[in-house]
């Protein structure tokens, strides 16, 4: 199965990006008065999060009708992705390295009462910030008999941007991170293009995630 033809004008597009390119953008500023990581890009990913999400409720409705429509398809890449994630995030823990944002587990004692905002930020509004970053990059490619490409490029150009963006620099560290990075959104892609919805391939994105940091927390 592959994905529709999507209506997303280019201002619309454009705007998003800006938005979502906001967070990495702004952190400095906001870390150079709260100085703790964590604080300052739960701050900025609920904040500019929401506001994508109201900017593109349209676009998520559509994803989520989707997967009402083709349910079936939904669930199984939602396990699919489980699966995958599970394997990646093993691999990446123990061997590869590279950058993944995650809650500073030292923040529990005194921030306790945040603690659903970080989860909130981490695990759920970030997965789904990546799906339509990507998918905004690539919306208006031509997709027929290009899969494949279309694939690829999502993982390649949205690896570049993210660890330019986030990950400290470090030759090794960004070389890492990016393998990473664009072999996640590579599978992304893929999930979508099967799917037709990018939320099944997020919500398993953001299931890892939850208990990759509740196993950092132990």
């Amino acid at each position: 199965m592959t994905i529709s033809k999507s209506t997303l004008s280019i201002k619309r597009i454009i705007i998003t990006i800006i938005l979502s390119l906001l967070i990495p953008l702004l952190y400095p500023v906001l870390n150079y008065f709260i100085d703790k990581k964590t604080i300052s890009y739960t701050i900025l990913i609920n904040v500019i999060g929401c506001i994508i999400f109201i900017y593109d409720y349209d676009l998520l409705a559509l994803h989520y009708n989707r997967i009402k429509k083709n349910f079936k398809e939904s669930i199984i890449f939602y396990f699919v992705g489980l699966i995958f994630f599970s394997i990646l995030y093993a691999i990446n823990h123990f061997f590869l390295k590279g950058y993944i944002p995650t809650i500073d587990p030292t923040l529990i004692n005194n921030y306790i009462a945040a603690m659903p905002l970080f989860f909130i930020a981490y695990t759920f509004i970030m997965p789904i910030l990546v799906n339509i970053f990507y998918k905004c990059l690539t919306d208006h490619l031509s997709i027929k008999d290009k899969e494949t490409l279309v694939i690829a490029f999502s993982g390649i150009i949205f690896g570049l941007i993210f660890t330019i963006a986030f990950v400290p620099f470090s030759l090794n560290d960004w070389l890492r991170s990016f393998i990473f990075i664009s072999i996640q959104v590579a599978f992304l892609s893929y999930s979508y293009n099967q799917s037709t919805s990018f939320l099944p391939g997020a919500m398993a994105m953001g299931t890892i995630l939850l208990i990759y940091n509740l196993l950092l927390m132990l």
